[in-house]
């Protein structure tokens, strides 16, 4: 028979081996730390990693990413990452330079093979996350990687995909039947963040206010798009959110003229997976609702 002392280091040696086991264990399940650039991103990310972990902004909303600047706190997410999806230089300039620096695998949307892009001026648009099939084709390179790192979540991974995919081809035909009948409407933007909805869905160009960058009009241009608003009777402009509304209004003086909120950046969209399906449809209704003044 074993003496007391006996039993109880075995004990000890049986509980520790279990806690270890159970350790390693949770290691082995733990997933990635996934670090996303902007909000349409984690919206698509969120669809590939539901029931296994939730992207992580690299900054708060709200911020301009072409001119972002990270707070010590971000830096510290940013270097924490194990995998960071950005859109590039195209759109998040600021983060170029880090990204060079980082331990982390990095998807780098605009080097994507098969990548569907607009040309602006000789630039890419980097609103690239609008076009259906860039949001599968982000989807499907994240899930790839995702599965070569965390390989014990594979199953769940590629199973999400199949989801998004298929939740895909029923929001596009959605979309596609809701602007029927949309071709040949005039419209008005601030600044165009939506050529990939006008391409998809084949609207005409719109007029435009802000330039790519997103920088304010000159005098020339207010004068100009005030002209070709008024001969054309369009009487509303879509803005993103953080357009000082007054200061467009008293530039413009059409007395007439509406503005209509277009969240390009899904800014308003909860992270919940689903919710890259809901930030299109409330997108495509804005559209929708500034073309509808149209003859």
């Amino acid at each position: 028979m074993m003496k007391g002392s006996a039993i109880s280091s075995a004990f000890i040696h049986v509980l520790l081996l279990l806690t270890l086991s159970l350790c390693g264990a949770r290691l082995v399940l733990a997933a990635p730390q996934v670090v996303v650039s902007v909000r349409p991103l984690q919206l698509i990310a969120s669809e590939i990693t539901k029931g296994v972990t939730t992207p992580t902004l690299v900054w708060a909303q709200g911020q301009d990413p072409h001119h972002v600047s990270l707070r010590p706190s971000e830096r510290r997410l940013l270097a924490g990452a194990e995998l960071l999806l950005w859109i590039g230089p195209m759109l998040e300039r600021p983060l170029a330079e880090l990204v060079e620096d980082l331990d982390a695998e990095v998807l780098t949307v605009q080097d994507m093979q098969q990548l569907v892009l607009i040309d602006v001026d000789g630039n890419p648009d980097p609103h690239v996350w609008i076009d259906s099939r860039n949001a599968r084709l982000i989807a499907t390179r994240l899930a790839d990687a995702l599965t070569t790192q965390d390989p014990a979540n594979a199953t769940q991974y590629r199973a999400n995909l199949a989801r998004f995919s298929t939740a895909l081809d029923a929001l596009n035909a959605e979309l596609k039947q809701g602007f029927e009948g949309s071709a040949g409407r005039e419209w008005s933007v601030y600044h165009h963040g939506l050529r990939y909805i006008e391409r998809e869905f084949n609207l005409l160009a719109p007029l435009t206010l802000a330039d790519s960058e997103n920088n304010a009009p000159g005098v020339r241009t207010a004068l100009r798009v005030r002209e070709q608003l008024a001969q054309k009777d369009i009487t509303c402009m879509l803005v993103e959110p953080g357009v000082n509304r007054d200061e467009v209004l008293t530039m413009l003086d059409l007395p007439a003229l509406r503005l209509i909120e277009a969240d390009v950046m899904g800014q308003g969209t909860s992270v919940d997976a689903g919710d890259y399906g809901s930030y299109m449809r409330t997108l495509a209704a804005t559209v929708r609702e500034c073309l509808g003044e149209g003859p």
